[in-house]
């Protein structure tokens, strides 16, 4: 997933014009003259929204479970080593 995200990326890059008189013209361009540049924005757009889904899911996981509690105890004994 991260490996599409990277070369939809670059490929995304090197036709984009970062200027602001020139932005939009640019992804206009990507989207209608560039061959199947379409579909890799539509690649990249859609796998940069899973992958702040599967971000989330982790993060909720971690909430629903409460694996942050078993870190604290952790830490807390191990600063509690520390001190004495």
């Amino acid at each position: 997933m991260l490996v599409i995200q990277i070369l939809t990326g670059i490929f995304l890059a090197m036709h984009y014009t970062p200027h602001i008189d020139l932005a939009f013209n640019s992804v206009e361009h990507i989207m209608r003259d560039v061959n199947y540049g379409w579909l890799i924005g539509y690649i990249h757009a859609n796998g940069a929204s899973f992958f702040f889904i599967v971000v989330y899911i982790h993060m909720f996981r971690g909430l629903y479970y409460g694996s942050y509690k078993t870190r604290l105890v952790t830490q807390q004994a191990v600063d509690f080593c520390k001190n004495d």
